[in-house]
């Protein structure tokens, strides 16, 4: 599994000081080790889901 900072690495610098901001440091220092999982398959144009975390059952 790749990890998502190597394939979205804007989005987690983003996601990354946004979380500092906000006041969760702890949030922060997790993101770059988050592995990308998969992503979601439910063939919408729009649909830009990824999961960081086996995908849960159900809706």
């Amino acid at each position: 599994m790749a990890l998502l900072i190597d394939c979205l690495p804007d989005f987690c610098n983003e996601l990354r000081l946004l979380s500092l901001e906000s006041g969760n440091p702890e949030i922060a220092e997790q993101i770059g080790s988050l592995q990308l999982v998969d992503r979601c398959r439910c063939s919408d144009e729009f649909c830009g889901t990824f999961y960081t975390a086996p995908k849960p059952n159900g809706a």
